[in-house]
């Protein structure tokens, strides 16, 4: 079911159920995915804090100049970062 839309998988769920007997997976299974888990969880935190840790007006600045460079009015930076005034 990969690349279907939410909805999809969640009615197939609901209709179908998950069908799977825990007591018969080994433990290592649990081990493993809980190990995977656990370095998802960090790996996301990293990158939270990484978002987080831009400043509001470098955010305001990068969205601007991909407005414009989605519009077609790309301009290139100048040394000082001001497109709108380069020469």
């Amino acid at each position: 079911m990969y690349g279907l839309p939410e909805k999809y998988w969640i009615t197939y769920i609901l209709k179908h159920g998950f069908n799977i007997d825990v007591n018969n997976i080994p433990a290592i299974v649990f081990v493993y995915v809980a190990f995977i888990f656990k370095c998802i969880r960090l790996f996301v935190g990293n990158i939270q804090a990484a978002i987080q840790s831009v400043d509001k007006g470098q955010v305001e600045a990068v969205l601007v100049y991909w407005n414009d460079k989605m519009a077609g009015n790309e301009k290139k930076l100048c040394s000082t970062g001001d497109y709108n005034n380069f020469s």
